[in-house]
């Protein structure tokens, strides 16, 4: 029965998801959830103060926020009004957002895989990865947890548009902009899904057979481009609200990582960093001392870019008969660019921010347990 096939992977997933982070409920509030929530004299008035949510002086009852992601304030808000300070109603909320999180993985998975073991393996491999401990646990990140939660709906929305179809489904395409526009007002980490969107249309929506060439680039963008010009017109407003109607002028207290030459250079650093952190997630650290090596012939640089280019010809050796494991690839390197630090940002690396593009990586190794696991069984048939 297809219309209850997710059921009992769903089930498992819920059950799964709440036995790891079960023990969280009882947890207090630490780090910036002081200052977001505890200590913010603001959040005790919400009537008095819903008009900043939409003027600059929206920062000065946020909590501390450097930038305008006015959905998790209200998030924190609406926690208050409702639990007062006591940390179980926050830690639940973070609870309950992991556990749909991951029911949105299993089927975004499951759309691109079409097989339930391999998305369950995706779904799992999320739930329970280490790396998201630090999102799920801090209340003050629910903002991350709220921008994968629309990042995903939003993509899950327009992976079942049919945009070349006659009645392609517009509500919802108005549903996954609408999704879009939410995350980008949880946390900027948001802003990589029109690039996300182009890459599924061209390595997964194409045929099999099809071959990505700057012809087919253009035929694919002249035939979407008014759901693309969409994406864009809501990322567009979204910046314009960001560096201009709602700039924050003390978020140019950053700290200074060097000249931008220097930080494309060393790039595929940061890389090699995110990469041993989803494949080797330990030791784990609420704050990472982060630094650029002095000297690019050293040897961390040297075996960062290795790996990087590795990564990214396997790639596209992988689009000709595994389309599935070079989107994953993909979709790790575009959902970590706001983090680049090409654009100076106050701290570079953080565990909280894989949760979105940890999703590439579950997919990917999921694809491959599956294939392992369909060898080792027709080995011993």
């Amino acid at each position: 029965d297809r219309k209850n096939q997710h059921l009992l992977p769903v089930f498992l997933l819920i059950c799964v998801s709440a036995v790891i982070y079960f023990n969280t409920l009882s947890n207090g509030f630490v780090y910036d959830d002081l200052g977001t929530i505890v200590e913010n004299v603001h959040i005790k008035r919400f009537s008095n103060y819903l008009s900043s949510f939409y003027n600059p002086s929206y920062f000065k009852i946020s909590g501390g926020e450097a930038s305008y992601r006015p959905v998790a304030t209200l998030s924190y808000y609406l926690l208050y009004a409702i639990f007062d300070v006591n940390p179980f109603g926050y830690h639940l909320t973070s609870f309950a957002l992991h556990i749909l999180n991951v029911i949105l993985v299993y089927l975004m998975a499951f759309v691109i895989l079409g097989d339930r073991q391999s998305s369950v393996f995706a779904g799992l491999l999320f739930a329970c990865h280490p790396v998201n401990a630090e999102a799920v646990n801090g209340v003050s990140y629910n903002e991350d947890l709220l921008a994968a939660f629309f990042f995903f709906l939003a993509f899950l929305s327009y992976m079942r548009l049919q945009p070349s179809a006659p009645k392609p489904g517009y509500i919802r395409f108005i549903l996954s902009l609408f999704f879009f526009l939410l995350g980008l007002l949880s946390k900027e980490m948001a802003i990589t899904l029109p690039a996300i969107v182009v890459l599924y249309d061209l390595t997964l929506r194409e045929p099999a057979s099809s071959k990505i060439s700057i012809n087919r680039i253009l035929e694919v963008v002249q035939e979407r481009k008014y759901v693309y010009v969409g994406f864009l017109g809501v990322s567009l407003f979204y910046l314009w609200l960001r560096f201009f109607a709602m700039y924050n002028p003390e978020e140019v207290e950053k700290q200074i990582w060097g000249r931008l030459i220097d930080r494309v250079i060393y790039l595929p650093v940061i890389f090699l960093k995110y990469i041993k952190l989803n494949l080797f997630p330990f030791p784990l650290n609420a704050d990472y001392v982060f630094s650029y090596p002095t000297r690019f012939l050293d040897i961390l640089p040297l075996l960062s870019l290795l790996v990087v280019l590795g990564l990214v010809i396997y790639s596209f050796f992988a689009l000709r008969n595994a389309k599935a494991v070079s989107f994953g690839i993909w979709w790790f390197f575009i959902t970590l660019f706001p983090v680049y630090n090409l654009i100076q940002i106050y701290n570079p690396f953080a565990e909280r921010y894989m949760y979105i593009p940890l999703w590439g990586f579950c997919l990917v190794i999921s694809i491959f347990l599956e294939t392992l696991l369909r060898r080792i069984s027709f080995s011993w048939a």
